[in-house]
């Protein structure tokens, strides 16, 4: 592993355990699920799979980032936060990202790393900024809720900004 890749998941980490310890549930829930993509999976395919190119899709990444998608999407639909739809579309580009290279655009292999490399700066942009967001909100309103109530799920009138688990 080179030291650039080295000093990048180490700084990944280090971001997500800050996230992890100031943020509220969905914060966590952002930070596990990007953690578990870029610290647990990827490394574990790489020892398993060799090292990563960019002249074909690799397979194993285009799945994991469409779960990683699906689980922000998820995340997206459900906290009672903005910061996971900009996290999403960062998911979502790098999605698109795989595509360079599956609708055969030939000689875009930098694109196709910028694309599908980059984004994970921005999720932990998007991840930095909702848990500063939320400790300042935490700070002027006291406890809010960190999920969306649906309808069906609960039929009962909003009684505030209580705190629901």
């Amino acid at each position: 592993m080179s030291l650039s890749v080295t000093l990048v998941l180490t700084a990944t980490a280090l971001i997500l355990a800050l996230v992890a310890w100031k943020g509220g549930e969905p914060e966590r829930w952002g930070a596990l699920l990007v953690g578990a993509r870029h610290l647990l999976v990827d490394p574990l395919y790489h020892t398993l799979g060799g090292e990563p190119g960019f002249e074909t899709v690799e397979p194993g990444h285009a799945m994991m980032d469409f779960a990683l998608f699906l689980a922000m999407a998820w995340l997206a639909l459900r906290a009672n936060r903005f910061w996971p739809m900009c996290m999403c579309a960062a998911a979502l580009i790098t999605l698109l990202g795989h595509f360079v290279i599956i609708i055969g655009i030939v000689g875009k292999q930098r694109a196709y790393w910028a694309m599908t490399q980059l984004p994970l700066l921005l999720e932990l942009v998007c991840l930095l900024a909702g848990t500063a967001l939320h400790r300042a909100r935490l700070k002027r309103l006291g406890p809010y809720r960190n999920w969306r109530r649906t309808t069906a799920a609960f039929p009962e009138k909003r009684k505030g900004h209580e705190q629901i688990r």
